[in-house]
């Protein structure tokens, strides 16, 4: 510290206002104990800054003497931006003369930026007309931090909650400039320097950067990195097709052993890296990665999480971008495939659609004939539907040599067409015996569609005509359209109900999928579930820790309401079947498999349907439908449209469970935010551990639970307030190690369990107690263990997540501090209202504890006694065996005295050798009674200190508090009166107040 202003430097070291003087003056007593002990930094200073007085903490802190910072500025430390704002909290100090708080920043001796928080006050000094400012702080620095790192992280979340609407309802057009948008935000927000992501290719087993953001001065690298092989990253690539976060936050310290890609990203300057996996549906797309190129950089797990979530939204609309582009493919292919097979599709029926494609298909490359044979799947033979019986006949003696099979069947089953000039010449094919017949060259292709056979056509050409591939190619295309066309004519009922289901399932996925509430989203679930597939009644069950439980449910008779119901998971019922073979699982007649369908309301249903809910291939859950009709559910149809509304199901699951999570979890820290603003405001400690209890317990949603702190005496935990634990626990010890709360002071990190009654280290305490999940942490100063707070809940259907154990972590940091300023102030306030050489009230204390007292005994006219005492001739003590002797007599005086008082009565050092005791509750007679007693125990018990004995007495005065007692001061006056006489009257005696004298 710098050298201040000479007159104050002078002053304070001048002989008359010399250090020496100062500390005398200002810290006589035991008030200078007082506050050199104390752990807060407590200084005095002029207004110029010159430092007059600092304790051991201001001292320790700053790593000076107090010699060393005497007569020196105390606002050297002070940051440079925070000087502004002092020199405004100066200002507003001097014109208020009053007290003000400011909170600033400060350099430290060894150079370090600290926060710290001060309590000023502007002192005036009669005595020497002097203005002089006492100040106590503390340092704030970790509540800063972490108040810092919470408004970062919020605000991320924000951000990245902005940035992911930006990709609802992308169209592809935006989707180049949204994605780049975001890497520009998320990059800026995150400080990196460069922000990218690569698209995998999984045919060419290749990825290349098609998205890069890079901050001013930052070299670009995507034409770098284009079709990359997948082995140029063998080390990466097994981690993302894992979905696992890749963080690298020292790329120089990888082993070029292990990690191969070193050099790659050492040559693109990386410093520390962080990448993301895109994943959609369960699929790897690709990845999203951070790069940091001037420096290190450390990301947290959140911030990991958060761009994991980034990367599912971007991943998400890429896949629906590219799914919109194959649908815009599909729509044009159909439009033209609707413009070729119009005419086909205007038949009156099967018959003339084939004369008509047949056609077509003869002038597409000019055949000289036909024929087309249909397969009859039923017949497992073919039809001729167009052509001569002659053809028939001819081309299906002809065998395939390898198969055994007819040339039609062999075509049909390689779905390839076959080209013949000679069949005479070729080796493949046999024909029948003793035939003839001149070579005509023929094209023999299949007719399928989704990979249903449907036929072969035959083209036949003249002798003279050789087709080139080109032409073959075009024939086969035509054809493929002719079976989509035949298809489609075929089941055309079936499409049109096909039809009108599919837009039934998605109509109802679309509503689904908006409901986010879980509970809604199963309710909508139900009421579209009977416009897809007919039932009786259907259910949604949830999967367990080993049961499936009923969420909800339609079409049950009435009254009856299996809401709630579980079926144990493995176990005799068809629901274990579903959930094990993650199949759907069909019952053409139920009452023969499982007995349970031959009883009460079950014993209607004959038909019965189970398919899984699946979810990352995770089985979640699944749908049950029942019919009265057997074999109701043996159409495969029935089977694929309730398995593809199952899986949109699942899928509007999972995203409602998700939202609630998130929703859940952005309540859970305001709450936390709240909470910690709430229980901080309150200093006295009963209250504020009960309020801290309380909000814990609200804030995990919990039953109850219960608050212990530390006993410094032994190391064990004493339960200090408990909330809805059944049993009253107040005060009951557990030693460290002991049950949950002991195991946690033990190991000092927070604690979940399951369930606790099974739990092996359970206390006997709480065997009859309803805690089925428990958590506990610890209450930690620095290193320094407060105690432990539990919380429990008693539903068994209840556990704490992990979200809620991160929760448990700030809050408990949070009521730490709460707790160890509480203790502070209850310390420093006890401190204020007690004698230290007896360590009984003082003055201050008595008269506090007095009104109170008194206007209670107006309030409610109870009698209200007081008592003066002074011991006799106690000076002599005092000059004959000094005062340190005097000092025990009053200390093991006042030990006598509160031995023989109720725990009501009020015991007052009054001042010097005067006590005064406060008797609620007590009229004059009986005060007298009292003051008797205590005469008596005195003055028949020797004191001993070694080998020293005094045999002492004491006088005694007592009064009552009477209408006209307006005040303590003057009840107390009326027994010093009477306390007198007993003094003039030979001392050793009672007297009781008289207003006549």
């Amino acid at each position: 510290m710098r050298k201040t202003n000479q007159k104050h430097a002078d002053r304070v070291r001048s002989p008359r206002k010399s250090k020496e003087a100062f500390g005398v003056t200002q810290a006589a007593g035991y008030f200078a104990a007082m506050v050199n002990n104390h752990p807060d930094l407590i200084c005095e200073w002029y207004p110029d800054g010159t430092l007059t007085f600092a304790n051991e903490a201001y001292c320790r802190y700053f790593g000076r003497s107090l010699d060393e910072l005497i007569g020196r500025s105390c606002v050297d430390y002070i940051h440079p931006e925070e000087r502004v704002k002092f020199s405004a909290h100066l200002s507003k100090l001097k014109q208020s003369q009053s007290q003000a708080v400011i909170e600033m920043r400060i350099i430290d001796p060894d150079g370090q930026v600290r926060w710290q928080q001060w309590i000023d006050k502007m002192i005036y000094d009669e005595a020497t007309q002097e203005t002089r400012i006492l100040s106590s702080g503390r340092d704030i620095t970790e509540f800063k931090q972490a108040e810092r790192a919470l408004n970062q992280r919020l605000a991320f979340e924000r951000l990245i909650t902005d940035l992911s609407i930006n990709f609802i309802n992308i169209t592809p057009d935006d989707l180049d400039f949204t994605i780049n948008h975001v890497l520009s935000e998320i990059g800026r927000f995150s400080q990196v320097d460069r922000a990218y992501i690569f698209i995998f290719d999984q045919e060419k087993q290749t990825l290349s950067n098609t998205h890069e953001w890079c901050d001013a001065g930052i070299t670009p690298q995507i034409d770098n990195n284009q079709e990359l092989p997948f082995d140029s990253i063998p080390w990466m690539l097994p981690k993302l097709k894992n979905f696992e976060t890749i963080y690298i936050p020292q790329v120089l310290a990888l082993d070029e052993a292990i990690c191969p890609e070193k050099q790659m990203l050492l040559a693109q300057d990386i410093h520390s890296l962080l990448v993301v996996p895109l994943v959609n549906s369960g699929v790897l797309i690709g990845l999203i990665g951070f790069d940091s190129v001037r420096g290190i950089k450390t990301w947290s797990d959140d911030e990991a999480t958060i761009l994991r979530i980034v990367g599912s939204s971007i991943g998400s609309a890429i896949v629906q971008i590219k799914h919109t582009s194959v649908l815009a493919q599909q729509t044009e292919y159909l439009e033209k495939l609707n413009q070729i097979t119009s005419a086909s599709l205007n038949a009156k029926n099967l018959d003339e659609m084939i004369a008509v494609v047949a056609r077509q298909i003869q002038s597409l490359i000019s055949a000289q004939d036909f024929s087309i044979h249909l397969w009859n799947k039923n017949l497992n033979a073919f039809d001729l539907a167009g052509g001569s019986s002659d053809v028939e006949k001819w081309l299906g003696q002809i065998i395939h040599k390898e198969s055994g099979r007819p040339l039609l069947e062999a075509v049909l089953q390689s779905t390839q067409p076959l080209y013949l000039e000679d069949i005479r010449s070729n080796t493949d094919f046999s024909a029948p015996r003793g035939e003839t017949w001149d070579s005509i060259p023929f094209l023999c292709i299949p007719l399928g569609a989704d990979q249903t056979k449907l036929g072969v056509v035959t083209l036949f050409f003249d002798p003279s005509r050789c087709l080139t591939q080109d032409e073959i190619a075009l024939a086969f295309q035509g054809t493929s359209i002719v079976s989509q066309t035949m298809l489609k004519m075929r089941l055309l009922e079936q499409a049109q109900r096909s039809a009108r289901e599919a837009e039934t399932l998605h109509r109802t996925g679309t509503i689904v999928a908006s409901a986010l509430e879980p509970n809604i989203a199963i309710q909508n679930i139900l009421e579209q579930l009977g416009k897809v597939v007919p039932f009786d009644s259907a259910s949604v069950q949830i999967l367990g820790e080993g049961y499936l439980e009923i969420k909800a449910g339609k079409g049950w008779p009435q009254g009856h309401d299996p809401v709630g119901v579980r079926f144990p998971v493995p176990g005799d019922n068809p629901n274990s079947k579903v959930i094990a073979t993650r199949q759907p699982y069909i019952l053409n007649n139920a009452p023969e498999k499982f007995d349970t369908f031959t009883e009460g309301h079950h014993n209607r249903i004959k038909s019965w349907m189970g398919v899984p809910l699946v979810v990352h291939e995770k089985v979640i859950g699944m749908l049950t439908l029942d019919h009265h009709q057997p074999h109701f559910y043996s159409d495969r149809r029935l089977i694929d449209l309730a398995t593809a509304f199952a899986d949109q199901v699942a899928i509007s699951l999972e995203n409602a469970r998700l939202y609630a999570e998130e929703h859940q979890r952005v309540i859970e820290l305001d709450a936390l935010r709240a909470t910690t603003a709430d229980i901080t405001q309150e200093l006295g400690l009963e209250s504020l551990l009960s309020a801290i209890l309380k909000r814990a317990t609200g804030l995990l949603n919990a039953t109850g639970g219960e608050l212990g702190l530390i006993d410094e005496a032994d190391g064990s935990i004493k339960i200090a307030v408990s909330h809805k634990m059944g049993a009253e626990n107040v005060n009951t010890v557990i030693e460290i190690g002991e049950g949950l709360m002991g195991y946690v002071a033990q190991t000092r990190e927070i604690e979940m369990i399951e369930d606790y009654q099974h739990w092996s280290g359970r206390m006997e305490t709480y065997k009859e107690s309803k805690i089925h999940a428990a958590i506990a942490a610890p209450l930690m100063i620095g290193s320094r263990l407060l105690g432990v707070i539990g919380i429990m809940n008693s539903d068994r259907k209840r556990k704490f997540s992990r979200s809620e154990y991160s929760l448990m972590r700030l809050f408990s940091q949070q009521a730490a501090i709460a707790v160890e300023n509480a203790k502070l102030y209850e310390e420093s306030k006890r401190q204020a209202r007690v004698d230290l050489v007896t360590e009984i009230y003082n003055r201050r204390g008595l008269f506090e504890l007095g009104e109170r007292e008194l206007d209670r005994s107006k309030r409610y006219g109870r009698p209200l006694a007081a008592m003066m005492l002074d011991i006799d001739h106690f000076k002599r003590v005092n000059d004959t065996f000094g005062h340190p002797i005097g000092d025990l007599v009053l200390k093991e005086l006042a030990q006598r005295l509160k031995n023989n008082l109720r725990t009501i009565d009020i015991l007052a050092r009054y001042g010097g050798e005067e006590f005064v005791i406060l008797l609620p509750e007590t009229t004059l007679e009986s005060a007298v009674e009292v003051a008797e007693r205590l005469r008596a125990a005195v003055a028949r018990q020797i004191f001993l200190q070694d080998t020293l004995s005094l045999m002492i007495t004491i006088s005694l005065g007592v009064a009552v508090a009477e209408r006209n007692n307006l005040n303590i001061t003057t009840l107390i006056k009326h027994a010093d009166q009477a306390m007198y006489v007993s003094k003039g009257h030979g001392r050793n005696r009672v007297t009781p107040f008289s207003q006549d004298g």
